[in-house]
């Protein structure tokens, strides 16, 4: 940029403006909400999870929302982009867009407190009321699971012609308040890619202090984010099919009782709030569910092996069996079944270093079980 681009820059931005603001209107969750009140048999249980667990992912985004529209920092902001671009597919909670670098932003309303290990792992400890340990479970990396979207936004940007070498950063956000994270063991790296909501302006602004190779003017920031906003797609969902409902499921009065709905929801809030967002924000496989997934049941074969296998590989590695693959992973190996390496990549919680050491035996399992 030449001095004449500096001091004639009409389109300065000197605060921070939304292109597409947070809403607390969400048509998914309407829609959720509205199928949950027809329905009458066992399977409102499930519609009502999603509807629950959307809302923790709203409620946490609104938080991070607030503390950027509040931040005073002259940049571009969107919520809840969808970006669909040749064979990828990526959802972002965030994309923050200043002169000097691009933020990606992933938001996590987590429970219980986080500890990260100098490997980079991510470790979930849930306490009762009275502080009382009783889950500690690993957890899939939302610092890998952003970069990859980063990866994709790049090369979208890079092939529109919009950037070169302008700076993608990562971001993951803890937008719950109660909740602690240790980073005291893990790598520097990690310890800037992660933040609590209520910080995240002070890190964007410790970020703009240092050195960049780009400084780009008002009219391409806007650029970048008037292209973005106008590539946003929305993904419809078929929720009768999703949630297998026929004309029975309207009719059938739900046997459970109310004791058992609440089970339900404490179970969901202890083992799924990784998914807090129920929009998966994977490259190409989407869905709306987790562990409970209902066609998981028909695979207890399969489950029987997988477990199997995790128990040995861990009592033989002396490690813990949630460092092989967690519960969510299961679940997400039962529901998609991937048949190669690359289709496993795909997968939530399956990080290069574990399909390095696990995935070619998980692969051999699954593909002897059809």
């Amino acid at each position: 940029m030449g001095l004449f681009d500096l001091i004639f820059d009409k389109d300065k931005l000197k605060d921070t403006v939304f292109i597409k603001e947070f809403s607390d209107e969400n048509q998914l969750l309407k829609d959720l909400e509205e199928l949950s009140s027809k329905v009458a048999s066992d399977k409102k249980k499930y519609i009502e999870r999603d509807a629950n667990l959307l809302k923790i992912g709203l409620s946490g985004e609104k938080n991070v929302y607030y503390e950027l529209k509040n931040s005073f920092v002259p940049m571009y902001c969107l919520h809840d982009i969808r970006l669909e671009y040749k064979d990828y597919v990526a959802q972002f909670d965030f994309i923050v867009i200043t002169n000097k670098f691009i933020y990606v932003l992933e938001t996590k309303k987590l429970v219980g407190d986080i500890q990260i290990n100098s490997d980079g792992e991510f470790i979930r400890f849930i306490k009762d009321r009275n502080g009382k340990l009783i889950k500690r479970e690993g957890m899939a990396s939302p610092i890998s699971q952003n970069q990859k979207h980063i990866d994709i936004l790049r090369k979208i940007l890079v092939d529109k012609g919009f950037i070169e070498s302008t700076p993608i950063k990562s971001l993951v956000v803890v937008a719950n308040s109660k909740t602690v994270v240790d980073k005291k063991y893990a790598s520097k790296i990690t310890k800037e890619a992660i933040c609590k909501y209520d910080n995240v302006a002070a890190v964007i602004k410790k970020e703009l202090g240092k050195e960049s190779p780009v400084n780009l003017q008002g009219s391409k920031m806007k650029g970048i984010a008037d292209f973005l906003n106008e590539a946003n797609t929305v993904k419809k969902y078929d929720l009768v099919a999703k949630y297998s409902l026929t004309e029975e499921d309207f009719k059938v009065k739900s046997v459970d009782s109310k004791e058992q709905l609440f089970e339900e929801t404490v179970i969901v809030e202890e083992t799924v709030i990784e998914k807090e967002t129920v929009i998966v924000k994977e490259p190409v496989v989407e869905e709306i569910v987790n562990e409970d997934e209902v066609n998981c049941a028909n695979d207890e074969e399969l489950e029987k092996r997988l477990k199997s296998y995790r128990l040995d590989t861990s009592r033989a590695a002396n490690i813990k069996p949630y460092f092989v693959f967690n519960n969510e992973g299961l679940s997400q190996l039962l529901i998609h079944k991937p048949k190669s390496i690359e289709e496993l990549s795909k997968i939530r919680g399956f990080g290069e270093k574990n399909i390095e050491k696990y995935g070619q035996a998980i692969i051999e399992i699954i593909n002897c079980s059809h």
